[in-house]
């Protein structure tokens, strides 16, 4: 009896063991999601910024076309 019950604290002591392991391996998973998340979100900011930007620039280049249409309107006009 007294083997058995040695047999079985060593199986508990194992089983903590083992769980403590796992609750580790939780815990660096759950630490690298939590890294990700935050890579995620900085990434969608510079996605919202360069998007901004484009439409900018988008507008610029309408605006400038435009100008140029009305420019060479008045050119041709002069003539």
């Amino acid at each position: 009896m007294e083997l058995y019950n040695y047999s079985q604290g060593g199986t508990l002591e194992n089983l903590k063991y083992e769980n403590g392991l796992e609750k580790s391996q939780i815990d660096q998973l759950m630490l690298k999601l939590k890294e990700k998340e935050a890579l995620n979100e900085e990434l969608e900011v510079e996605i919202a910024e360069i998007t901004e930007t484009i439409n900018l620039l988008y507008k610029l280049n309408k605006d400038l076309e435009d100008k140029l249409a009305e420019l060479e309107k008045d050119t041709k006009t002069k003539k």
